[in-house]
């Protein structure tokens, strides 16, 4: 395998990256959370960073040059994406999603709410809020993301009785409500799977204000 970034990304004019810089461990201990991004044009900037052939010459290294990455969110609260796995980036790499919330050092009760919305990467990084959610953990936050093969974005919330996914359709602005929380969607959109986040007891992980039945 070929850790070739460059190599990889060449087929595209712009390709953008999101790093969420945090420490976030259970809860406590969150000093921040910034969202950064980083900008790689084809193969013009190889040689602005480090290449490595595989994972031991990578690990051995001491004289590593990293690609610049920019701050693009607000000194208000603490805007991450939390987890990997998922689509951050809608198709053109312009719009990057994301949740700001605004607590620290502790557990997360029942009544903290994250905004839940999108960066616009190509008009100064302007932020718009699309909805909230009280469905949340530190691990992974609100399992947001794009629908792929669509124009949907999804995150899990909560009602009175139960956790549910809530989707937003980025071009007519229509949301809509599934009856159970998301983990992960299917490449192809049409399909995900499902947990019952209030059972899960591993700290960090678990939503919390449904009572485990």
């Amino acid at each position: 395998m070929h850790y070739n970034l460059a190599e990889q990304l060449a087929d595209r004019a712009r390709v953008v990256l999101a790093r969420v810089v945090r420490s976030i461990a259970h809860g406590r201990g969150l000093a921040s959370a910034l969202l950064l991004v980083t900008a790689v044009a084809g193969k013009t900037l190889a040689a602005d960073y480090s290449v490595y052939r595989n994972w031991a010459d990578m690990d051995q290294a001491n004289d590593a040059k990293y690609v610049t990455a920019q701050r693009i969110s607000g000194a208000n609260g603490y805007t991450g994406f939390w987890f990997f796995g998922a689509e951050q980036f809608d198709s053109s790499n312009r719009y990057a999603v994301a949740m700001t919330v605004y607590c620290k050092d502790r557990e997360v009760t029942k009544d903290d709410v994250g905004d839940i919305g999108y960066f616009d990467l190509q008009s100064a990084n302007q932020w718009t809020k699309i909805g909230t959610t009280t469905a949340w953990n530190w691990q992974q936050g609100c399992r947001l993301q794009w629908r792929l093969n669509s124009d949907e974005i999804a995150w899990n919330d909560r009602t009175n009785t139960h956790f549910i996914t809530k989707l937003y359709d980025f071009i007519t602005k229509v949301p809509r409500t599934l009856p159970r929380p998301i983990y992960h969607i299917s490449p192809d959109g049409k399909l995900a799977t499902s947990e019952d986040f209030q059972r899960i007891k591993w700290g960090g992980c678990n939503y919390v204000g449904i009572p485990d039945p």
